[in-house]
C-alpha cells in the first residue's frame, strides 16, 4: 500500500498540509497526522470514511481487521471500541447501522449496546449515514419501520416510505398514504403528524 496525502489547504500565500497521512507496513496500514504522530498503528488493512477528515486523538475511525470491520479509538494502539466482527459499518456517529452476514441492526457505539439488533433483513443508507435529516428507516419480516436521532422509533408495520428529505415523514399503512403520531401509529391527519424530518 503506498503512502496517500489529501491536497494541501491554502491559507492567504501560506500552504497548510493538515492531511492524515496513510502509511504501509507490507499487507497492513496505520494513520498518521500532519505532524507525523501515529493514530492508528500499521495492523489494519483497511480503513473506511477517513479521506478529507482531519483526525485527532480519540477519534472513532472504521477501521478492517481480519476481514471485518470494527469501530477503533485513534490512540495510536490497536484499541477497539467495536471489535472487528462486522460486514458492514455505516459511518461512525454515536448510533450507526451494522451488518453481519444478512442481518442487519443499529447500535450505539458509544456503549455497545444494540438499539435494534441484528434482525433487519435491511437499514436504508443515505451514503454511509443512518439518518437523513434526522430521519431513518429498517425493514424487517417485510414491513418498515422509521427511527430518529433521538432513537425513538416505530415497530416495522408500514409497507412503503418516502425518504424525504423536508416535512412530515409519509408512510404507507394498509394501502394508505399517511404520517407517524406521537404514539406511534399510523394517522391520515397531517396535524397529528410526529416524526418531521429536520431541515
Amino acid at each position: 500500500m503506498k503512502n496517500h496525502k489529501l491536497p494541501p489547504i491554502s491559507i492567504g500565500n501560506t500552504q497548510r498540509d493538515w492531511a492524515n497521512e496513510l502509511f504501509s507496513d507490507e499487507d497492513t496500514c496505520g494513520i498518521k497526522n500532519a505532524a507525523g504522530e501515529i493514530l492508528l498503528p500499521p495492523v489494519f488493512e483497511d480503513f473506511m470514511g477517513v479521506n478529507g477528515i482531519e483526525l485527532r486523538k480519540g477519534d472513532k475511525v472504521i477501521a478492517k481487521r481480519n476481514g471485518r470491520w470494527g469501530v477503533a479509538i485513534a490512540d495510536g494502539k490497536e484499541t477497539w471500541l467495536i471489535k472487528p466482527i462486522f460486514h458492514y459499518i455505516g459511518f461512525p456517529n454515536p448510533v450507526t447501522h451494522v451488518r453481519k452476514g444478512n442481518r442487519w441492526g443499529i447500535i450505539n457505539i458509544v456503549t455497545g449496546d444494540f438499539i435494534i439488533p441484528l434482525t433487519c433483513e435491511m437499514v436504508y443508507d443515505n451514503h454511509g449515514f443512518l439518518f437523513n435529516n434526522g430521519i431513518g428507516f429498517y425493514k424487517k419480516e417485510g414491513k418498515i419501520g422509521v427511527i430518529r436521532e433521538d432513537y425513538s422509533l416505530t415497530k416495522p408495520i408500514f409497507e412503503d416510505f418516502d425518504p424525504g428529505p423536508e416535512g412530515p415523514v409519509k408512510v404507507k399503512y394498509n394501502g394508505k398514504w399517511g404520517y407517524i403520531n406521537e404514539e406511534n401509529s399510523f394517522t391520515t391527519e397531517l396535524d397529528e403528524a410526529d416524526y418531521w424530518f429536520e431541515a
